[in-house]
């Protein structure tokens, strides 16, 4: 039978979500598939017609029955037999799981099936979703014609551009957030938000053009929009910001954001092929650009931004003069600008070249407003660059402007500052997080990133082996192999009669709120303990049941320390992994600590009062 015989049972990934499924066996369609890293289940994106859903695995026979049908890349359409639902809350919000243990193939190789978008996998967002049971029909065409300029992307052994008056039927248009790699075939309408400037690019054949412009549709959804080489700087001159354009291409042109240096919070990006067309609309189909969109971060957490594109308003506190610099490009201007907002953070922002100019003494002790700046992180120091997809824009008396300027006036000379320019020690009780905050906070991230931040704790243990015999080149800390009475070095590929010690030692910190390992490496391990590796190392030569290092390590145990931490996370294998290391410590007296508390428990009771 063919995909025209069944209909999808739609909606069903919000009626499972909200409980309201029973015992129904749903008709979905396999969007995308793969086998998981231990072979053993297949993970998957079914859609339901109206929503995909990607927490979706098959085990045990339903996984072995899905390797034998071949079904990997068909879109096939499946009804669900016999299937198990768990639910997991994350930050209060729920999510499902669904393990499928048996289906029946009901059509092996399809097309996709209406236009489905991703579904969150908690009931809020679509609750109250009216579901109406609808047959596939064709697309219809509408009688509405669009007299417009035919952009198409030629064929690349002429590498010419064809622009021509045309009229073209214009045919169902989906919404911009339905665009990814499963929606076969799109069509998109809405208006140029965005246009960087026309750059080069360093690639394997070559330096080639690249333009970036981003494009918003009537409901204000945005998507990226990118072009490389002889179209790139063709496009340049006929895309306009403001004016509304139409976009039609395929998944092939889909690709996933990079949302480091992609803002628009889609999760997708289109990449403009051979067969991308790009239609420029006026009269009725023009659409109104949305008002621009600030997602502020305040500059206190632009630590947790590290690497990614933000949003500041700000008070310009100083400015540096403009400075000529050698750079790998050569010379070019900078300008180091100081922000500070009502977090009573300060932060430098570095503007190069041109962009230089846009930042004039008449802007000193005034509200600004930066999109889209770059945050940089070096040994624990935070900065902003302007960019070039950076904007200064201006601030059209809103409101918050006023009450940061009016903060400012009343507070800067009289209220400690922060500089997030220097390296973040651990000397500030202002700047402690609690160690299970701290692990919440790294763990409830996405995407892998590193951070650092100020935790008081006492050392609760330390691991065994806290030194290692290296090569004893001086650029080495490789570990040796030890054969017979030599030492072999993997890396250097050398053999020698001698070794050195190396540090690394792991510790658990804890405090009231929780536990964690950390490491120490050589140099602040020696600093910290007081002894260098090759002490370290003799002390637990001689040492043959190990009661000298304990004695030593007690008493550093059960002491209140401030701990400045290197967090750096990573995904590995579907798995959240988290690495702890020491950037630097400092002892702390109880009552210091006490006097913490107590200022602490100050402030809550004052906001409770």
């Amino acid at each position: 039978m063919t995909a025209d015989n069944y209909n999808l049972t739609r909606g069903f990934f919000q009626i499972l979500a909200e409980g309201k499924a029973g015992n129904e066996k749903p008709i979905v369609q396999i969007m995308n598939s793969r086998l998981t890293s231990d072979k053993t289940s297949v993970r998957l994106r079914l859609s339901d017609g109206i929503f995909s859903y990607a927490a979706v695995g098959i085990v045990g026979d339903g996984a072995a029955k899905f390797s034998q049908l071949g079904i990997e890349k068909l879109l096939s359409i499946i009804k669900i037999e016999d299937y198990v639902v768990t639910h997991t809350s994350k930050d209060g919000v729920e999510r499902m799981h669904i393990l499928i243990n048996d289906f029946e193939l009901l059509v092996k190789e399809a097309s996709i099936i209406g236009t489905p978008v991703p579904h969150p996998g908690n009931p809020e967002e679509h609750r109250g979703l009216k579901i109406e049971v609808l047959s596939q029909a064709p697309l219809k065409e509408t009688n509405h014609q669009t007299t417009v300029n035919v952009i198409k992307k030629p064929d690349t052994s002429t590498r010419t551009i064809s622009t021509t008056n045309a009229s073209m039927v214009d045919a169902d248009i989906v919404p911009i957030v339905s665009i990814s790699p499963y929606l076969m075939k799109w069509k998109i309408c809405g208006v140029v938000t965005d246009k960087q400037e026309l750059r080069d690019v360093n690639t394997s054949r070559g330096t080639s053009k690249v333009l970036n412009f981003n494009l918003a549709d009537k409901e204000e959804t945005e998507i990226r929009i990118s072009s490389f080489g002889d179209l790139a700087t063709t496009l340049f001159e006929l895309v306009q910001v403001g004016s509304t354009y139409i976009v039609k291409g395929n998944n092939k042109s889909v690709k996933a954001v990079n949302k480091r240096f992609n803002t628009t919070g889609h999760e997708y990006e289109i990449m403009v092929r051979n067969d991308t067309e790009i239609v420029k609309c006026d009269g009725e189909v023009a659409i109104e650009p949305p008002a621009c969109k600030i997602n502020r971060v305040m500059l206190s957490d632009i630590k947790c931004k590290n690497g990614q594109l933000v949003d500041i308003i700000a008070v310009v506190d100083k400015m540096e003069d403009v400075v000529n610099v050698a750079t790998k490009n050569g010379n070019t201007d900078r300008r180091v600008v100081y922000l500070l907002d009502n977090s009573k953070t300060l932060v430098p922002v570095t503007v190069w070249g041109e962009r230089c100019a846009e930042f004039t003494e008449d802007i000193l002790k005034t509200v600004i407003i930066l999109k889209n700046v770059l945050v940089r992180e070096f040994n624990g120091s935070y900065s902003v660059s302007f960019v070039s997809r950076s904007k200064l824009i201006p601030i059209d008396g809103i409101d918050l402007a006023t009450e940061l300027l009016e903060w400012y006036k009343n507070e800067r000379d009289t209220t400690e500052i922060f500089n997030n320019a220097k390296k973040n020690s651990g000397g500030s009780l202002s700047r402690l997080i609690a160690i299970q905050s701290a692990l919440a906070r790294c763990l409830g991230d996405e995407e892998s990133k590193t951070e650092y931040f100020n935790i008081c704790g006492r050392i609760l243990r330390v691991r065994e082996n806290p030194v290692y015999k290296a090569c004893p080149s001086k650029d080495c800390k490789k570990k040796v192999q030890i054969e017979g009475e030599q030492y072999h070095c993997p890396r250097c590929d050398v053999t020698t009669d001698n070794f050195k010690f190396i540090c690394m030692i792991n510790i658990e910190i804890g405090d009231e709120s929780g536990s964690h390992w950390a490491t120490l490496f050589q140099e602040k391990a020696e600093l910290f303990f007081g002894k260098s590796s090759e002490e370290l190392g003799l002390m637990l030569e001689a040492d043959e049941n190990g009661e000298t290092f304990k004695r030593f390590i007690s008493q550093f145990q059960n002491k209140n320390y401030f701990f400045t931490i290197k967090s750096k996370s990573s995904i590995y294998n579907e798995v959240k992994l988290l690495r702890w290391v020491v950037f630097d410590t400092k002892p702390v007296s109880s009552d210091k600590i006490a006097e913490y508390y107590n200022q602490a428990c100050d402030k809550i009771e004052a906001l409770l009062s």
